[in-house]
């Protein structure tokens, strides 16, 4: 879908028509999600926090002691929503965030209002504008670090590049990082291994 800009909305987020095999992945996903529950030692299933069934969360256990806990969540664009100036916590839970990852996040949904997809969405200009974090000022002290594939699609790295821009004049402590030659599909490999470059971050802005 163009707009007057005459960009191609739909293809500014079309991950899997430039992903070689992409319909590959999600059973993957699944089989790897399947085999690291079964092997987890302590492990606590489908925890609810909401009403809706699919509102649940599983708790993993380290083997030895804890030292910090690290949440993930599927929509890049909530864990950055969360430290916004309008966040939902309690300021004292806020403070205690260290900081995040946000992988191939998106922090302006307003193109997305140009897409198919926003038949489903139903964003409207006041919605997409409420739930962008770049139009926020971050809150609380987290690092916030953008981790983006340099194989993915332009969009996506505007989306990093603008957040970590406008939050760091802001004077939230930003970094921007473009891992070479990954894509939307595979740019989260790197959490499978516990000495990876993203592994490594994500640690250190936990804990």
């Amino acid at each position: 879908m163009n707009d007057k800009s005459g960009i191609d909305w739909d293809d500014a987020f079309a991950n899997r028509a430039y992903i070689e095999n992409s319909m590959s992945y999600p059973p993957l996903w699944a089989a790897r999600a399947a085999a690291f529950r079964s092997e987890a030692d302590r492990v606590e299933m489908d925890i609810g926090y909401g009403e809706h069934p699919r509102e649940k969360l599983d708790l993993f256990f380290p083997s030895e002691a804890p030292c910090g806990l690290v949440v993930i969540v599927h929509g890049g664009h909530l864990v950055t929503r969360m430290v916004c100036d309008d966040s939902p916590l309690l300021s004292e839970v806020l403070e205690r965030v260290e900081g995040l990852v946000s992988i191939s996040g998106l922090h302006d949904l307003r193109p997305l209002q140009l897409t198919a997809m926003n038949e489903h969405l139903h964003l409207t200009p006041q919605s997409a504008a409420l739930e962008s974090a770049v139009l926020h000022r971050p809150a609380g002290r987290a690092e916030v670090v953008c981790w983006v594939g340099g194989a993915e699609r332009p969009e996506f790295l505007r989306q990093s590049a603008v957040l970590v821009e406008t939050w760091g004049h802001a004077g939230a402590k930003t970094q921007l990082v473009v891992d070479p030659g990954k894509h939307h599909f595979d740019v989260i490999d790197g959490l499978k291994d516990p000495q990876s470059d993203m592994t490594r971050t994500l640690l250190g802005v936990a804990l």
